[in-house]
């Protein structure tokens, strides 16, 4: 009869002990888990700014080419159009004074 008693409070002791020790490591393995999550979570979060980074760089860069290609075009256009209207007019004013001249010539023969 006692030793049965001593064995069951022994019994009932080691039981104790492993679940006490049992809800130390569950909530052990909780704090792991829940800290990787975290730091996935941040990760991620990192990666996704650090994206958004890159193609607002990107962006940036493709616009501003797009800018420069265009500005260059029309810059080159208007430089064309003025240098064709400056000979038109030159042409105007040649084509003028020409007429004056053969006019001029004419009542002076």
């Amino acid at each position: 009869l006692i030793q049965a008693y001593v064995r069951r409070h022994q019994a009932k002791k080691r039981f104790a002990y492993l679940q006490k020790l049992i809800s130390s490591i569950l909530a052990i393995q909780r704090f792991w888990k829940l800290r990787n999550f975290k730091m996935s979570l941040t990760r991620s979060i990192q990666r996704k700014k650090a994206a958004i980074k890159v193609q607002t760089a990107w962006r940036r860069y493709s616009c501003e080419d797009t800018y420069a290609r265009s500005m260059f075009l029309i810059i080159k256009l208007q430089a064309r159009t003025r240098r064709f209207l400056a000979r038109l007019g030159t042409r105007r004013w040649n084509d003028s004074a020409t007429n004056i001249q053969r006019i001029w010539r004419g009542f002076n023969c």
